[in-house]
């Protein structure tokens, strides 16, 4: 059973302490707008309907992901607000950012919120998002990360969002997404020059924009089968006594928790021929049909009881 890893509770508390010591070195003007961001991303992170990724949420590998070039993405979350958590482990040699991180963040969490939503429910989000766009209609994509160093959760520096319509395969979004820079990114990114820092916007977006991609291909694909963690109600209960934030319910996509619980180091050959195999585990994996659609194939036990059993070692994200 894959494990809860309860980043939005720790965010969301640690985000709600953040106080003037912690922004001392900016003006009273940037500083209060950074809190100002952070306490609405609380706001959104305690509605988000909750989803557990792999590690780098790397759903697939990377001949999988290639195999899905032209599967139509939806432009639309599977719920209005999404929040996506994964580890980040930097010694994985199998799992690596998409851009070189300066410092190592190795939780992080990609909040996805519909513009409808931001309308409603937040004041400066929704303005940072009509001065960037407008009227127009989509999903932001919004970093939250804790740094390993600073022993902190830290607000998005910027987003990206997501036009509705259009053209809806996966290199279209990766490609024409727009930034959009927060409070905290207004004041990190003026220390650099002024044609490094779209570079630098984007490197702290990458990851968790490739997070949900690799969400909303796997969707597209098989359709959002979910295996849901309950919130522990008596836990709770004491979190409750001392006014701290509950842990949270979440959800992991069957095609997410065949990843998670069987991952592809397995032992060597261990006998047996394609035509009597013996009986073994399967690990999930994409298949492209002749008609040219893709499509998920599940777990599954195949191979025959009477030509032997292999057992196969994976290993386990938690």
């Amino acid at each position: 059973m894959t494990q809860p890893l309860n980043y939005c509770t720790h965010a969301c508390e640690n985000m709600k302490a953040l106080d003037d010591a912690i922004i001392r070195n900016e003006t009273k003007k940037v500083g209060r707008a950074i809190l100002a961001s952070a306490m609405e991303c609380i706001i959104l992170l305690e509605q988000a309907e909750k989803f557990i990724l792999p590690s780098w949420g790397k759903i697939f590998e990377q001949h999988e992901m290639e195999m899905c070039d032209e599967v139509q993405i939806p432009t639309r979350l599977p719920y209005p607000i999404v929040a996506l958590e994964f580890p980040c482990p930097y010694d994985d040699p199998r799992c690596e950012p998409m851009m070189p991180q300066e410092r190592q963040c190795s939780k992080r969490i990609a909040l996805c919120v519909e513009t409808e939503v931001l309308d409603e429910q937040t004041e400066m989000l929704a303005h940072i998002h009509q001065v960037h766009t407008g009227d127009m209609k989509g999903f932001y994509v919004f970093p939250i990360s804790y740094s390993d160093d600073l022993d902190l959760w830290i607000p998005p520096p910027a987003g990206m969002f997501f036009p509705r319509g259009g053209n809806e395969t996966m290199k279209a979004m990766s490609k024409h997404g727009l930034t959009a820079v927060l409070p905290l990114g207004f004041s990190a990114y003026k220390e650099y020059p002024e044609e490094e820092r779209p570079t630098r916007v984007m490197r702290d977006l990458s990851d968790e924009v490739f997070a949900t991609l690799h969400l909303l291909t796997a969707l597209a694909i098989d359709h959002g089968r979910y295996e849901t963690l309950p919130a522990p109600t008596k836990l709770n209960k004491k979190r409750a006594k001392k006014s701290r934030t509950p842990f949270y319910e979440y959800k992991v996509l069957d095609i997410v928790a065949d990843i998670l619980q069987a991952s592809p180091a397995a032992k060597p050959h261990q006998g047996g021929t394609h035509a009597s195999p013996r009986m073994h585990k399967r690990r999930g994996h994409i298949r492209r049909l002749r008609s040219g659609r893709t499509t998920w194939v599940r777990n599954m036990i195949v191979g025959k009881p009477t030509a032997g059993a292999v057992e196969k070692e994976y290993s386990v994200h938690e």
